[in-house]
This record gives C-alpha cells, sequence and structure tokens, in this order.
C-alpha cells in the first residue's frame, strides 16, 4: 500500500510540473479565448444540439464524416490533456 502512495506521488509530481514556462505562458495567454466548442455550449455558435445536461453536450458536426456523426463535449473547460 505504501509504495501505490508513493508511486502515486511521484507520477503526479511529475506530470504537474512536466510543462515548460515557455507552454505555461502560451497557454496562459490562450485560456482567454474561447474555443469553437465553448461558443457553442454559449450558444454564440449555431449548432444542432441532440442532448445536452449540466455536463456535456452532444451535437452533429458541421462537416459529417459518416452517415451518423455526432460529437460529445463536456462543458467543463480542459485546457490541455495534462489538465483532464
Amino acid at each position: 500500500m505504501k509504495f501505490l502512495l508513493l508511486l502515486s506521488f511521484l507520477f503526479s509530481s511529475i506530470f504537474t510540473h512536466a510543462q515548460s514556462e515557455a507552454y505555461q505562458l502560451k497557454k496562459n495567454q490562450k485560456l482567454p479565448v474561447k474555443s469553437p466548442f465553448e461558443q457553442i455550449v454559449d450558444r454564440e455558435l449555431p449548432a444542432n444540439i441532440i442532448y445536452e445536461d449540466d455536463e456535456i453536450i452532444a451535437f452533429q458536426p458541421l462537416g459529417n464524416q459518416a452517415p451518423v456523426h455526432f460529437l460529445i463535449v463536456p462543458k467543463k473547460r480542459i485546457p490541455t490533456i495534462n489538465d483532464v
């Protein structure tokens, strides 16, 4: 059990400090700009919404890639994969 706690601590400390200062600065500059998904959630862009609740929204993309094609997007902003 102690080994697992130590291992999880090491991985969390590695991944939280893995971003360089230049990357952090670039990320922080982009954060104020809304993504197209955020604009759809805020109804600033049109979309054919097929499902919505407090946490997710599902809609048909403008360029369908298959006969049945939906995008399911979380409403919470996740700036990078490291922030998941």
